[in-house]
């Protein structure tokens, strides 16, 4: 739901946004889940890109933070080339702990200014969203298209904004010292 959430929350913001990569360890099994992603982001006509940590089932070693730095790194590169007009919009929630610390430093190392933070500031908000947007709740037949994708980009909960209880900060990515 993370990259839903920063989507919506951008769009709101007036920002155009050309596409969506999804980074995760290859061997986790999130498949249906990025495929349900990929669908709603193409319902929503925008591009939804998935990018695997090849070999990886977690990121939970030292090799496995180099393999997932390098993918990332690899995945700005591949994206700047495909749009270079664009700016690089990263999230530094989802995934683990690990993987938003490495992307600061990813961050750092491509120029990247800032990264996006997302909250939901209404605790029994925050319970419903996680409920309903679990992956169980969103497939099969318990729910059409329409209502997932509601409840994917926010408008199930605040429609199109202005959003009060979902809140997208920017965390600024300091310079590295030489």
């Amino acid at each position: 739901m993370i990259a839903t959430q920063l989507y919506a929350l951008l769009k709101a913001q007036g920002r155009k946004i050309k596409e969506v990569v999804l980074i995760y360890p290859q061997k986790l099994s999130i498949q249906p889940g990025v495929k349900m992603l990929q669908e709603a982001f193409q319902d929503e006509k925008t591009d939804c890109t998935s990018v695997e940590v090849k070999g990886r089932k977690d990121i939970d070693s030292r090799e496995a933070c180099m393999d997932f730095e390098q993918t990332l790194a690899a995945a700005i590169d591949t994206v700047r080339e495909k749009h270079p007009d664009c700016q690089i919009e990263l999230a530094l929630t989802g995934g683990r702990k690990g993987m938003a610390a490495l992307a600061m430093f990813v961050a750092q190392s491509k120029n990247i200014h800032y990264v996006y933070h997302t909250l939901i500031t209404d605790r029994q908000l925050s319970e419903k969203v996680e409920r309903e947007t679990d992956l169980n709740a969103l497939s099969g037949t318990r729910i059409n298209k329409q209502t997932r994708n509601d409840r994917l980009f926010l408008r199930a909960y605040e429609g199109n904004g202005p959003y009060t209880k979902f809140v997208l900060f920017k965390v600024p990515v300091l310079p590295a010292k030489g």
